[in-house]
């Protein structure tokens, strides 16, 4: 959808952190996995937009430089606290080791269970960074300790397909953007980058705001060769986008239903000419990848609620 009034997105968003991180009076630090993707920057963004303490880290994990120069490079364009934790070597003791245990060749197992260990592994950095991280606080002098992992899924990735790592980039406590289609979260983004940075004086985007807005959605979880999660995904953010678009307009629940429910719908739209053969098959392949990875769901992770609290506001048409 098109993105109205980004402002008030933003403002919503950020009230909502400020709110879920208040604990007793004090605000305790957002703290980002900042991978140099639009998500984490987002996130990032919106969290030094309203004035939230933040620290956000870069964990690489056989990960491209690319990507890590992306992270490093926003963060000294806007100003954000940044570090940069290596799990390679962590990540790789645990392989050895579990090969060796199971008595397995490095060729039984595949890229995308090697994958997964490596998102996996920067899990245990966020907590301990949560853990350990403190601030002054301005007003009193008294140091504030601890934070809460800001997760950094949209709608499309953490609520469709959930294109992430259910014990790795899923372990989160707070996830802002997961109402937000992929198409919003770039539209908020651009905007947002740019306030920001006409705050200190400049007339347009920073660059490396320009290079993650142009950069291909990639997990970078390949030691560096070329991947991009559309790809891995067999369909676009923007085909998810409108299967649940077109699906929860008709059936608010159409997910939720019976495969039975679902295929009787999809006739019926047959039938009616709302759909094409092309688009039955996508519905279908969204469909399916939404059940199938029901398991990775946590409904205890609290959601940024924004389409569903504002239907009536006119911020997105």
């Amino acid at each position: 959808m098109k993105v109205v009034i980004p402002q008030a997105v933003v403002g919503h968003i950020g009230s909502w952190l400020r709110e879920r991180l208040t604990v007793n009076g004090k605000i305790l630090t957002a703290v980002v996995g900042l991978s140099g993707g639009i998500d984490s920057g987002l996130v990032a963004l919106i969290c030094k937009y309203h004035g939230i303490p933040l620290v956000c880290v870069n964990m690489p994990c056989h990960s491209s430089a690319w990507s890590m120069i992306r992270a490093k490079n926003l963060a000294d364009e806007y100003g954000l606290k940044f570090m940069i934790v290596e799990t390679t070597k962590a990540a790789d003791l645990i392989r050895s080791q579990v090969e060796a245990g199971l008595d397995i060749e490095e060729d039984d197992i595949s890229r995308n269970d090697l994958a997964g260990l490596y998102s996996t592994s920067r899990s245990p950095v966020l907590d301990f960074v949560a853990k350990t991280v403190r601030y002054r606080d301005d007003e009193d002098s008294s140091i504030v300790k601890g934070g809460m992992i800001v997760g950094t899924g949209n709608r499309d990735e953490d609520g469709i397909v959930r294109y992430f790592a259910k014990r790795g980039d899923g372990a989160v406590d707070l996830s802002p953007i997961a109402d937000l289609h992929k198409s919003e979260v770039c539209q908020v983004f651009e905007w947002l980058a740019t306030r920001l940075a006409n705050m200190n004086g400049r007339m347009t985007i920073y660059p490396s705001a320009r290079a993650i807005l142009n950069a291909k959605p990639s997990a970078d979880l390949w030691g560096g060769q070329e991947q991009y999660d559309e790809d891995e995904l067999g369909c676009t953010y923007a085909e998810v986008e409108w299967v649940d678009e077109f699906v929860t307009d008709l059936i608010p629940s159409f997910f939720r239903r019976s495969s039975e429910q679902k295929e009787n719908w999809i006739a019926d739209w047959v039938r009616k000419g709302m759909v094409t053969e092309d688009q039955v098959d996508l519905i279908r392949k969204i469909t399916a990848i939404e059940k199938s990875t029901r398991h990775k769901e946590n409904s205890d992770i609290p959601v940024c609620r924004v389409h569903t609290a504002f239907m009536n506001e006119p911020w997105f048409e």
